[in-house]
């Protein structure tokens, strides 16, 4: 398992054990460079804590916890997680903390494990738990690395993956797996190994009455705080710029914090997807030191294999793979790149919020999208015919919406319609498909990616401004353009939003065309009927029909299922815990 995590951490690493807990760390040092090695303990050893994120107000709770006579022994901010649940308990640490963070407490004298995911799920957070024994980890891959794992496709995760082209909430890909949700942490009693999940925090409906002017300050005020924040570390920074409005106002506070600051922009030969233009214009505008890092079909194939390995669990979306590129060429200036990502979902960015679906349907299968009003993959009929029949038996004994039932329950409190399409993408496809995506092509770099619009109370009051401060007939992000218009080239303010994507139905039909039809020759139990998949690829290739988006989706989850469902027999499997029998109570990282 710790050998599987090295890309995430590579620069140091620790271990620690005892008779029910086995933890380790891999780090990427990004703060107190010599020091905040982990696992962390507390001044008698009786909390353990491990660690992968940032808390970016570390230095406020530190000096809160030194007022109430804790020790520190280093310079760093997770320190703070081990005296902050000391003096608070865990739901009192997790209130205060402000950051990116998946985390394990371990209170040796309860005999207690906790585990934590930050507010909207900037970090993973993986487990398996059966019996008395637990796995967690940042990613899947880890926990597959046990060999304890039975490597089953889980049939309603696959429904699910074919539609969104992301597999949502406590799913994963593999039967029995789960994803520990933002906002959510886990009690483990070692002794007995019964889990209990808590939710510590949620986004809440609310009235927001400052007027339009009040409005803009709080937010102005507020962005430019959470981006400094996030840009404190000890090591390079730098800034990911699309030539989008959310990505050029973090450039450009940013850039006056840290003058020539680094910046990384995608350029594509295509025009109709090239949007570099942008990205150097604001370059130019504050100064920034720039990147741009041209990507093409061929680039896209070449990097292909290295994405599939990347990217842990599968996801169709296909800006993973110039992001793959992306972070390559940052983490060769940088250790840490902030985005905008957050921005569109925050401040209602997307076009397709116009008509969002009514509650409490989180996945609108006859209108073909979801309550956010994104529009899926693919329609039931056609996942249907493409799924094998042994995995369609199975599906027959759940509801097809089980797996959207919670989202959906949760929408239940938002009335106000683009409040609640904002708060269906924040529930899912940020956290499960931008977010996710981010994390893992960053960190397959060792690179650590930043998102500054997601700090908490500016999220809360953002979501619950009225409709008409975020949009006005046609134009989007009003009260954003406006709060910061003195800092933005006019030509930035005024553009339209631009969706981030590539041609990939063309790229299909040339530059992976071998591969594509390759891929449906492939012998393994993914689920997919391979006759039903080799028809839609032929009838994509013959350019009669575009398919390009559902086509990648299966394309990609094939790959890696030929990449991943044949990994236990790999040398990297077997290491010691998976020998470890089901009745020991094993807790481990």
């Amino acid at each position: 398992m710790h050998d599987a995590l090295l890309h995430r951490g590579p620069d140091s690493e620790g271990f620690f054990r005892d008779d029910s807990v086995q933890l380790a760390t891999r780090r990427l040092k990004i703060i107190d460079l010599d020091g905040s090695e982990q696992p962390l303990q507390n001044e008698t050893g009786s909390v353990i804590a491990v660690f992968n994120g940032e808390i970016y107000n570390f230095t406020r709770l530190r000096s809160l916890l030194l007022q109430h006579g804790h020790c520190f022994s280093t310079k760093g901010d997770a320190e703070v997680l081990v005296h902050g649940y000391e003096q608070w308990g865990i739901d009192g640490l997790l209130e205060r903390l402000d950051g990116m963070y998946a985390f394990a407490l371990y209170n040796r004298e309860k005999r207690v494990l906790l585990l934590a995911r930050d507010r909207f799920g900037e970090k993973p957070l993986y487990y398996w738990h059966h019996g008395k024994t637990l796995f967690f980890a940042s990613e899947l891959q880890a926990l597959l690395a046990t060999g304890s794992i039975p490597l089953r496709i889980d049939p309603a995760s696959l429904w699910s993956y074919l539609a969104l082209h992301y597999v949502p909430g406590h799913q994963t890909i593999i039967q029995g797996v789960r994803k520990l949700l933002p906002s959510h942490y886990l009690e483990i009693h070692t002794d007995t190994g019964a889990v209990h999940e808590h939710t510590y925090w949620s986004l809440e409906e609310e009235t927001v009455t400052d007027s339009f002017e009040e409005a803009v300050t709080y937010l102005r005020e507020h962005i430019e705080q959470s981006v400094r924040s996030r840009l404190i570390a000890d090591v390079p920074v730098g800034i990911f710029l699309s030539g989008g409005i959310d990505s050029s106002i973090v450039t450009a506070i940013a850039a006056c914090a840290s003058p020539h600051i680094q910046t990384f922009s995608i350029r594509f030969q295509e025009q109709a997807f090239d949007e570099s233009p942008y990205a150097q214009l604001t370059s130019q505008y504050f100064g920034t030191e720039h990147h741009p890092c041209t990507f093409s079909g061929e680039d896209a194939r070449t990097c292909f294999d290295d994405v599939i390995r990347g990217m842990d669990e599968p996801c169709g979306d296909q800006a993973l793979l110039p992001l793959f590129l992306l972070a390559r060429e940052a983490a060769q200036s940088v250790k840490v790149v902030l985005s905008g990502d957050g921005g569109d979902e925050l401040f209602a960015g997307y076009d397709y919020y116009e008509s969002p679906a009514v509650p409490p349907l989180f996945l609108d299968e006859l209108q073909g999208k979801t309550a956010s009003g994104f529009p899926l993959v693919s329609s039931p009929n056609e996942r249907q015919v493409l799924l094998q029949e042994d995995f369609l038996d199975v599906l027959k004994q759940y509801s097809l919406r089980r797996p959207y039932e919670e989202l959906g329950k949760r929408l239940f409190s938002f009335h106000d319609p683009l409040t609640r399409a904002q708060v269906a993408d924040i529930l899912s496809w940020l956290p499960d498909d931008l977010l996710m995506k981010t994390d893992k092509m960053t960190m397959a770099s060792s690179l650590e990616g930043r998102a500054p619009y997601l700090s908490p109370h500016l999220a809360q009051y953002a979501l619950n401004l009225p409709r008409h401060y975020k949009i006005s007939g046609s134009q989007r992000k009003v009260i954003l353009r406006r709060a910061f218009a003195h800092l933005l080239p006019h030509e930035i303010l005024v553009r339209p939003k631009k969706a981030f994507g590539v041609p990939m139905s063309e790229w299909l039909r040339t530059t992976f065309k071998d591969s594509l039809v390759d891929s449906t020759t492939l012998n393994q139990e993914d689920g997919i009927d391979p006759s039903s998949y080799a028809n839609l690829v032929h009838r994509h290739l013959s350019a009669t029909e575009d398919h390009g988006r559902f086509l990648f989706s299966i394309f990609t989850y094939r790959l890696w299922a030929a990449t991943f469902l044949s990994a236990r027999n790999s040398s990297t499997m077997n290491v010691p815990m998976a020998r470890a029998s089901l009745s020991e109570p094993r807790f481990t990282t």
